[in-house]
């Protein structure tokens, strides 16, 4: 298979799984009622696929590296969507603070993972 082809099928199948990911947490997020951005659970989701299958590096490294490089896109709808609500900041405000104080340090503590794998291998 030519080199061009072979990494056009890693990026694919890494955006797939990202995007499984997000499908996966609106899906979540939807079913349970649970209060947070379904970007953010679908994060968390890939983040628990990378800790259940650590003897599979070789198929997770794609993925690994496409968060990390896609991370933005998964935290930047809530906080826009948060923005769009601006009038129940004022009403919501501490509940806000702890999901947006939470969810950072998701985001923080799952690249630094993903960083330290990539490092690794």
């Amino acid at each position: 298979m030519p080199a061009p082809l072979r990494r056009f099928l890693r990026y694919a199948a890494c955006a797939a799984a990202i995007v499984g990911g997000l499908l996966a947490g609106d899906w979540l997020v939807a079913v349970t009622g649970v209060p947070l951005p379904r970007s953010v659970v679908g994060l968390f989701l890939l983040a628990a696929l990378c800790f259940a299958l650590p003897h599979a590096q070789a198929i997770l490294e794609p993925l690994e590296r496409g968060v990390a490089r896609w991370l933005g896109a998964l935290i930047v709808p809530p906080l826009v969507g948060a923005a769009m609500f601006a009038g129940l900041l004022g009403q919501h405000a501490a509940a806000l603070a702890v999901i947006l104080i939470g969810t950072t340090l998701l985001a923080g503590f799952v690249t630094a993972y993903l960083y330290r794998r990539m490092a690794a291998a």
